[in-house]
């Protein structure tokens, strides 16, 4: 949570998880499935995302899915 975002979303305010953390986290889902894998996907596309991926790599390499974050990143 310490690199959540707070935004104002339809009028009010709230936080969301960061980008690197929503994929991170998506990924490790135990009942992990098509739409988590393409909702990374989706995230990794988007031109007006900058991703930290030198705390993105640590993190999925500590989730156990830095491999399957490559494989989704280059397909």
């Amino acid at each position: 949570l310490d690199r959540r975002r707070r935004v104002v979303m339809a009028g009010a305010k709230t936080w969301i998880t960061s980008p690197e953390d929503f994929i991170v986290n998506k990924l490790a889902r135990p009942d992990r499935g098509v739409v988590d894998e393409q909702d990374v996907k989706s995230v990794l596309e988007r031109e007006d995302i900058i991703l930290d991926w030198k705390y993105l790599k640590r993190r999925a390499e500590k989730a156990g899915v830095w491999a399957l974050l490559q494989t989704i990143k280059n397909i």
